[in-house]
């Protein structure tokens, strides 16, 4: 499972479809939840209505809730071990508050430009004591690759590992190069769980 949060005046539909891509053949047994949030008034029409996240503790219920959702209607197929928790801008800010309260729901992060900045001592902390904890970096613009080094620093000092992946510089963004960038990391990300094996099988229905 993958929780893709989106970024201040996004949308869902636009990071699911991404990520659906970057997903490659793993998007034929990986659920991509993508939280919506509230929409904003300041949205350019009817017919392109914005988004945004009141804060983290709203997001976390929204998660909570689409994964209740999710088990209910695929509990042959929903796994209710952790779950991936990739972020853009304020969904990657958010998630590292969610992170820092139950590290044990989301130990692998992908931080698209945000959430450094979020990364305090007793968050980090929290994060270093669950086992095979990692969080991936992704920056377009050079502000945020500096960012990114200040975050891992404290991370891997902590015990945390880390890695940072930089695209050309194409804005605050994650389609497009930064998308690719994103892609040519999710091995590094997905090390060692079995579930997101391209060879992976669907569970067998229950008897």
């Amino acid at each position: 499972m993958i929780i893709a949060a989106h970024g201040n005046y996004d949308r869902p539909e636009w990071q699911c479809d991404v990520w659906r891509s970057l997903l490659g053949a793993r998007a034929n047994h990986v659920f991509v939840l993508c939280p919506r949030g509230v929409r904003r008034p300041d949205s350019p029409s009817p017919d392109d209505v914005r988004f945004t996240y009141e804060n983290n503790a709203a997001l976390e219920r929204e998660i909570d809730a689409g994964l209740a959702a999710l088990s209910a209607a695929y509990s042959d197929f929903v796994d209710p071990g952790p779950v991936v928790h990739a972020g853009f801008s304020l969904g990657a800010i958010q998630g590292v508050a969610i992170a820092g309260r139950r590290p044990e729901r989301s130990p692998r992060l992908v931080l698209i430009e945000g959430g450094h900045a979020a990364w305090k001592p007793e968050v980090v902390s929290a994060f270093a004591k669950i086992e095979g904890a990692r969080v991936l970096f992704v920056c377009s613009q050079s502000g945020c690759a500096a960012d990114a080094r200040w975050a891992a620093s404290r991370l891997e000092k902590a015990g945390v590992e880390t890695k940072i992946a930089k695209s050309a510089n194409v804005g605050h963004r994650y389609d497009g190069p930064v998308a690719e960038t994103t892609r040519s990391a999710l091995e590094w990300v997905f090390e060692g769980d079995a579930r997101f094996e391209v060879e992976a099988k669907a569970p067998a229905p229950r008897p």
